[in-house]
């Protein structure tokens, strides 16, 4: 769900919904619970494995 703030800082920042799919779909939430991370240690096991 993405909220009207969350749009416009994509905008700004120019990241596509495309990127946001990507973490939601291989990143983990943080300790808080308030944040979905994916780091590039991530990115380099996932690209690994397939």
């Amino acid at each position: 769900m993405k909220t009207k703030h969350m749009e416009m800082r994509m905008t700004q920042r120019k990241i596509g919904g495309d990127i946001i799919a990507l973490v939601e779909k291989y990143g983990e939430f943080n300790a808080r619970g308030d944040q979905i991370i994916l780091t590039r240690r991530m990115i380099r096991k996932l690209l690994q494995d397939s």
